[in-house]
């Protein structure tokens, strides 16, 4: 999701946000989209902002679980760990998210975030049929860093 944003943002030289207290980005731009992407002739500067929901915790764990991970974030102070598993053998870590939550200036801070592609491949050979988002370590790791955006979300921090 990190890098969905950002090539939004990058694409569309927009500001990307999420909202404290609702489940939406808010992306802010600074140039009117439509003439951006040659849809428009006119190249007129106006300032638009749009609104897209996204999912809660609970619905992302659900999808996780639909394509054969399991996923958990556990924390201790200000520093958390977010972790994927498969879930036809919860002993299997396909990979792993940590970090803090910065207290002055709520800001999420990432410390690493690693998958394993050997991991993937053994539960994808363990489970074909069950394990369905496991062929990429990409999958996975969007997966990590969208339960970690959330995360910062509920400390109600606004930078990442």
């Amino acid at each position: 999701l990190f890098l969905v944003l950002s090539i939004l943002s990058i694409c569309f030289q927009t500001t990307v946000s999420f909202g404290v207290g609702t489940n939406v980005i808010l992306l802010k731009n600074q140039l009117n989209i439509k003439s951006r992407l040659g849809l428009s002739s006119s190249s007129a500067s106006s300032s638009q902002e749009t609104t897209i929901s996204i999912a809660n915790e609970e619905q992302l764990k659900k999808y996780a679980e639909s394509v054969g991970v399991t996923l958990n974030l556990t924390t201790l102070g200000p520093g958390y760990r977010a972790v994927a598993r498969a879930a036809h053998d919860p002993e299997q870590i396909l990979g792993y998210c940590e970090g803090f939550v910065r207290p002055a200036g709520n800001i999420l801070h990432v410390d690493k975030l690693e998958v394993w592609k050997k991991a993937l491949d053994r539960a994808k050979k363990e489970n074909p049929e069950g394990f369905k988002n496991g062929g990429q370590v990409f999958g996975v790791s969007l997966l990590l860093g969208y339960l970690t955006m959330l995360h910062g979300k509920e400390k109600n921090c606004n930078i990442a």
